[in-house]
């Protein structure tokens, strides 16, 4: 991605002695999405791939948001070795060194053709029907129990088998955290009140210099509008940080 930036957005967690960057805890919490950090430069063994960033990554994000199989894709790409875990995805737009540097992998993965793949359970709190809302740069697909329900990637019908109408001015909200291109409206789909589904999100940087990603939900029929999608209730800590990211993000916590 190209544009202007925001700091690498790291603090510590005092609730729970731990730290916390953009891309998620920096140890395991209970209710969270384990993030793994991949470099499509390398292969598994630590070898150039040789792939170029708009010829080969369109298709590698085809292929693993198809079926969100992290151990296959740890077979055949070079990966951090922390783990992050992340209830919420407020990552403002920014370089693109703080995604290896949050993985502690500043030196060993050169920020460009990167993806952080995320997955766990998540346990509403609320029984409707739902839809998320965001903007990544340059790739952000989220599936809800095996099926994606967002794709609001910098391109659209590029990096999943998605297919939406670009031109269909209701797929759009706003410009948010620093990002120059609107919001994407994802699928509406059903959500049932402590009833464990299954959430994965894909963020990815492709050419390198900017990466950013930013997520809410929107429940139907509610007059509060879109508010920041999180796996586990929000502690001060959260609230603290999430203002301290982006002055966006006071208005839309719940």
């Amino acid at each position: 991605g190209t544009g202007s930036g925001s700091g690498s957005g790291i603090s510590t967690m005092r609730e729970m002695a731990l730290e916390i960057s953009n891309f998620g805890y920096s140890s395991f919490v209970d209710n969270t999405l384990e993030g793994t950090l991949f470099d499509f430069k390398t292969d598994d063994r630590g070898k150039p791939t040789g792939f170029e960033p708009y010829e080969n990554i369109p298709e590698i994000s085809k292929d693993f948001t198809r079926l969100f199989n992290i151990p296959a894709l740890k077979r055949k790409f070079f990966s951090a070795d922390k783990n992050l875990y992340a209830s919420y995805f407020i990552i403002p737009f920014q370089d693109a060194s703080n995604a290896p540097r949050a993985f502690d992998a500043e030196g060993i993965i050169e920020p460009r053709m990167i993806g952080a793949a995320y997955q766990g359970v998540y346990t509403p709190s609320k029984t409707g029907r739902f839809r998320f809302y965001g903007r990544g740069d340059d790739i952000l697909i989220v599936r809800v129990n095996n099926r994606i329900v967002l794709d609001a990637s910098w391109t659209l019908n590029l990096y999943s088998r998605e297919s939406v109408d670009e031109k269909d001015p209701s797929h759009y909200g706003e410009n948010l955290f620093g990002f120059p291109k609107p919001g994407v409206y994802g699928d509406w789909f059903n959500l049932k009140e402590g009833q464990e589904t299954e959430i994965e999100i894909f963020i990815c940087e492709v050419p390198g210099g900017k990466f950013g990603a930013w997520l809410m939900i929107e429940k139907a029929g509610s007059n509060s509008g879109p508010k920041i999608f999180h796996t586990r209730p929000l502690s001060q800590d959260d609230r603290d940080f999430l203002k301290q990211v982006h002055s966006d993000a006071e208005k839309f916590l719940p």
